[in-house]
């Protein structure tokens, strides 16, 4: 079991970046841009629990009835989001499949 933890200051998240978000977001994740802080909480919360960066895109977050759900090859995830005060915190665990 692999656990990460990610804590985003929302502002800091440039949206209109468009390298950035280019970095950050798969194209089949441009549909939710607006969630990009959530996203890149996840993301880096996965990147840390791996303990290595198998790269932004290898790690894809979707959306099912407004609820994140994590995806990356060889791993089953469970994730967790808050927002409060302009921040995001989000926890993620991977079990290896």
């Amino acid at each position: 079991m692999l656990i990460g933890i990610d804590l985003v200051r929302d502002a800091r998240i440039d949206t209109t970046d468009e390298q950035f978000v280019k970095n950050v977001l798969a194209p089949s994740e441009y549909a939710f841009r607006a969630k990009l802080p959530t996203i890149f909480a996840l993301k880096e919360a996965t990147l840390k629990a791996l303990g290595e960066l198998p790269g932004w895109h290898k790690v894809r977050i979707e959306y099912r009835q407004e609820i994140p759900r994590v995806c990356v090859e060889g791993y089953t995830a469970i994730c967790s989001v808050s927002h409060e005060d302009g921040m995001t915190v989000a926890v993620v665990v991977l079990h290896e499949e």
